[in-house]
């Protein structure tokens, strides 16, 4: 068979739609024993410790935060005293970047994990290693899968280890938002009070600059990240402080006119039928004009083309103008 990694071996049956098979170390051990018929398989199989699966059986992927003191990382997993992975002190762990290192352990599904730089170790020397399954992570004496949050923040704690947050506290850096709403709204550092502008706080920070500070914007549930977050024309301060509109909806009146527009063509955005004439704002006709600066190589004197004319709705989004 071929080897591939971490206990793994391989071989390509050809021919057959199904046939028996049987593993030996070419020196008298064998699996099934002795006078034992071998295994059916068909298509693509996989065994490991005693279990046939149709696919690849679960992993452990496994990550550390690198003490500073130590050299390199190396990872020693086991399942009984007798059934271990390579021996001390086991598998090199990669490097990901940031300190963090990782490994993946093919050979079980779980298993105690012990982490070491051929000195020192963790867990410490005569207690037993940290049971792992699935995706688990390590840092500063902190171990955790990869769904479990404890304070509830809405970031979970292996992203916590990740971030250098406390998995403990919603808001780590005290600035007045939590670490889920720092990491994946604002974009700020859930580990700095003012990672944005110094001396203010990521909360009290405008990111998009539209005159809502990061705060005010999650109470609302417009983006922080994005001025204009209904498409309006119309900032989300411009909105909320100067024309009263909603900033989550593009047309607050229902007068198929965008909040923008209706305040370029002097229309109220809280009103359908701003003057009340039984015609509603979309269907008014506004004496409006549009200017375009051209580019004539053939009339070298034509610069600038102005057009006037009564039309409904927004003239300067509705229209173009185009050289024939």
């Amino acid at each position: 068979m071929t080897p591939e990694e971490d206990g793994w071996f391989t071989y390509k049956i050809f021919g057959y739609k199904e046939v028996a098979v049987l593993f030996n170390n070419g020196s008298g051990i064998q699996i099934p024993g002795i006078m034992e018929p071998g295994f059916p398989v068909k298509g693509e199989m996989w065994y490991r410790n005693g279990t046939w699966t149709a696919e690849h059986p679960a992993e452990i992927t496994v990550y550390f935060y690198k003490p500073e003191s130590w050299s390199c990382a190396n990872l020693y997993y086991y399942k009984t005293e007798n059934d271990t992975g390579p021996a001390w002190p086991g598998t090199v762990m990669k490097s990901v970047g940031s300190n963090w290192y990782t490994c993946t352990i093919t050979k079980y599904d779980s298993a105690k994990v012990m982490f070491n730089d051929g000195n020192s170790q963790i867990p410490g020397s005569m207690q037993p290693g940290f049971d792992a399954s699935g995706m688990m992570w390590y840092r500063d004496g902190i171990w955790c899968d990869s769904e479990t949050d404890t304070d509830t923040d809405g970031l979970a704690d292996y992203l916590e280890l990740v971030y250098g947050t406390d998995i403990d506290k919603i808001d780590t850096d005290g600035d007045g938002l939590s670490d889920g709403q720092e990491v994946y709204l604002t974009g700020t550092d859930p580990a700095k009070y003012d990672s944005v502008r110094t001396g203010i706080s990521d909360a009290e920070t405008d990111m998009d600059g539209d005159g809502l500070s990061n705060r005010r914007e999650l109470e609302l549930g417009t983006n922080p990240l994005e001025a204009d977050t209904d498409e309006d024309d119309l900032s989300d301060g411009e909105e909320v402080n100067r024309y009263f509109t909603n900033p989550l909806i593009p047309d607050t009146d229902g007068d198929s006119l965008k909040d923008g527009d209706d305040v370029a063509l002097g229309f109220s955005p809280l009103l359908p039928d701003t003057d009340g004439n039984g015609i509603l704002d979309c269907d008014e006709k506004i004496r409006q004009s549009l200017t375009q600066e051209v580019t004539e190589p053939d009339k070298p004197e034509v610069t600038q083309v102005t057009v006037q004319f009564n039309g409904t709705g927004n003239i300067m989004s509705t229209t173009t103008i185009k050289s024939i």
